[in-house]
């Protein structure tokens, strides 16, 4: 299923906010009626970004696969889904990292892209734990 990573711009005073999602129409409507709680005080919101994150595997290597074992075929499909999704992380770090040089930024959305920047590299740092797991599993016949 693909996933969206969104950033909302309130009117009010022009904060932001970053969301995910698998619906972000009904989740925007959702933050501009006061169902969101830690949003409902700024609205109304506008979408000021989104990213589609779509972890589906390339059908053109899958018949590659075809001629390893089932076990060692789900381990490399398991870490080229991993990797894809670490690239796509390493991207929303970059941006964050952008957003924070923008020279007419608050400091209060100063703070937030920070704070999604360290969180996108620990998101990273998580998905190369596992990548490193599935390593050993192929490594020592787990």
């Amino acid at each position: 299923m693909t996933t969206y990573t969104y950033i909302l711009k309130s009117s009010k005073d022009g904060s932001f906010y970053v969301g995910i999602s698998q619906d972000v129409e009904n989740r925007i409507k959702a933050h501009n009626a006061g169902r969101v709680g830690s949003t409902s005080h700024k609205i109304p919101w506008e979408l000021a970004y989104t990213k589609k994150h779509s972890l589906a595997l390339l059908d053109a290597n899958i018949a590659y696969l075809q001629k390893f074992n089932p076990v060692l075929r789900a381990r490399f499909i398991e870490i080229k889904t991993h990797l894809g999704y670490m690239n796509e992380v390493i991207d929303d770090a970059r941006y964050y990292f952008r957003l924070s040089f923008q020279k007419d930024i608050s400091n209060e959305n100063y703070k937030i892209a920070d704070t999604n920047m360290v969180d996108s590299y620990k998101v990273y740092a998580e998905q190369a734990r596992l990548v490193i797991d599935v390593i050993g599993k192929i490594l020592f016949d787990e």
